[in-house]
């Protein structure tokens, strides 16, 4: 039998050489195995890290990777799905969004995305899916609070609607660029315009007469760039533009809000004109009552002299009454004059006119009344009283030369008699 010794040389070399390959081939395969398990590493080192969930299925759904904020969300060991089919171990997401969605990736190979709402544990998940060689990789991340906020968002814009709907004020938001990005129902009717008309319109070029809007300008940077302006914070009584054309007043109250840390601007805007119409009427009643005190101090100070006068008059009236009672018997006198300037003729002051007239006919004396104006003789018609015993002259002086006239007339017929004024 041949030894080890005995064979030829070429056979060890040749021996030799295949040992060296595969040595290198074992190597290899150990380098590669090694790279593979570093990748392994890193990819698992990255997979626990990422802030999503993430499962990795294969063609028959079977879990084969799950990093640990998976188990977080999932609220599962990896133990206890790893190697199992996903739908057996929650089955109640069998035909749901995900079930379809992932199911979609797995056969035409695209990518999906959706969200979903699990309520065995009472979350919302936004979901991809990306198909690959292996089976499909799915991340997930809990937006259960986002969907709570959003949801109060919602509420909150719905009750905003509703109430600046109802609101009988104008409620008109302006963007940072100075544009009409909210317009309630109250605007409409106040100003004109629809929403569509009115939306993305420069706002104060839209609303505001001219003569405001070199204020405007000068005050619009400021606003973008601090929040802060003249009207901001304030109540004031302005002029507006509808779309006809016809200017009006407005109560504007302006408040300034940061929104995507931009500032914005809400206005609250109300209709004054009947209030300003209404503030005129009562200025112009009070302008009215005052003018109409003033007459009546006027008269009620007139009124005070009458009285004043009437009293004196009477006084006067009862003196030569008394007088002429007198002198009755004597026959003293020829004629009586009673000037009456400035009295007012009313039945108070007729009744002892008369009753003097009366008497100096009595006396066979002529009765004068000076100061009666023609319209006064007519009242005194109308009060039924008779002038037949009365004779009326315009002023004074006329009756006193009417009297010279008739004591010269009586002096050459009696001898003379006496003048009572």
């Amino acid at each position: 039998m041949q030894n080890e010794n005995d064979r030829p040389q070429e056979e060890l070399i040749l021996e030799i050489e295949k040992l060296r390959t595969q040595l290198a081939e074992t190597e290899e395969r150990c380098r590669m195995h090694h790279e593979a398990l570093l990748a392994q590493e890193q990819v698992t080192t990255i997979l626990e890290s990422i802030t999503d969930a993430f499962l990795m299925f294969d063609h028959m759904w079977k879990v084969i990777h799950m990093n640990q904020k998976a188990e977080q969300l999932l609220r599962i060991n990896r133990d206890d799905l790893i190697g199992k089919v996903y739908w057996n171990v929650f089955p109640d997401t069998v035909d749901t969004i995900g079930y379809r969605e992932l199911h979609r990736a797995m056969a035409e190979k695209v990518a999906v995305s959706y969200e979903q709402f699990y309520p065995p544990l009472n979350m919302w998940f936004e979901a991809r899916g990306y198909p690959s060689k292996d089976g499909v990789s799915f991340f997930f991340v809990d937006i259960t609070e986002h969907k709570r906020t959003e949801k109060l968002i919602l509420e909150s814009e719905k009750i905003f609607k509703a109430i600046s709907n109802s609101a009988k004020d104008a409620i008109i938001m302006m963007d940072n660029e100075s544009n009409i990005s909210y317009w309630n129902e109250a605007a409409e009717k106040i100003f004109g315009y629809s929403v569509q008309e009115a939306l993305g319109k420069e706002l104060h070029l839209f609303l505001a007469p001219r003569k405001y809007h070199d204020s405007y300008r000068r005050g619009i940077f400021i606003f973008k760039t601090t929040g802060c302006g003249p009207v901001i914070g304030k109540t004031l009584e302005l002029e507006a533009v509808r779309k006809d054309g016809t200017g009006f007043p407005i109560e504007l109250s302006v408040s300034a809000v940061k929104i995507e840390e931009k500032w914005n601007a809400i206005g609250i805007v109300r209709d004054i004109t009947q209030r300003k119409k209404a503030e005129e009427e009562r200025e112009t009643l009070i302008r009215e009552l005052q003018d109409a005190l003033v007459e009546r101090k006027k008269a009620q100070q007139e009124l005070e002299e009458t009285i004043e006068r009437l009293e004196v008059y009477t006084t006067r009236v009862n003196s030569l009454m008394v007088t002429m009672l007198g002198q009755a018997t004597d026959k003293k006198t020829n004629v009586v004059i009673l000037d009456i300037s400035g009295v007012a003729v009313d039945v108070e002051i007729t009744e002892p006119l008369v009753n003097i007239a009366r008497l100096s006919r009595l006396l066979g004396a002529t009765c004068i009344v000076t100061g009666i104006k023609s319209e006064a003789v007519r009242k005194l018609a109308d009060l039924g009283i008779t002038l037949a015993p009365i004779t009326a002259d315009q002023s004074l002086k006329e009756g006193l030369r009417y009297t010279i006239a008739i004591v010269e007339e009586n002096d050459d017929n009696d001898g003379g008699k006496d003048t009572l004024t």
